[in-house]
């Protein structure tokens, strides 16, 4: 009976050991679990910051085409301000010798 008495006192006692480890692995299993949301909180606003950060550069490319597309018609307009300008010049100077003929031709009746 004695040795029956130490038996059951030895496995009481490792039962309270057992008891006591899945006691640690438990907590220890919380913090586990504390520690993936964190890192799952951490992911999903990183994602959401690369969402973010997508939309910039996609809003910056279409500025771009934007610019490049209104420099492109500047220049045209430009080119053809340009072509006026000259044909402008060229009506000036036109009128200019038509003036001055017409002049020399007024000119020549005075005397």
């Amino acid at each position: 009976m004695q040795g029956l008495q130490s038996v059951i006192s030895g496995v009481s006692s490792t039962t309270k050991q057992v008891e006591s480890q899945f006691n640690v692995i438990y907590d220890l299993t919380k913090v586990v679990q504390e520690q993936e949301v964190v890192v799952m909180n951490a992911m999903k606003e990183q994602a959401e910051g690369s969402k973010q950060v997508l939309q910039a550069m996609q809003n910056i490319d279409n500025s771009t085409v934007e610019v490049k597309q209104g420099s492109q018609e500047m220049l045209s307009e430009s080119t053809q301000v340009a072509n006026e300008m000259s044909v402008l010049g060229s009506s000036t100077l036109l009128s200019m010798e038509t003036i001055h003929n017409l002049g020399a031709e007024i000119g020549q009746f005075k005397l």
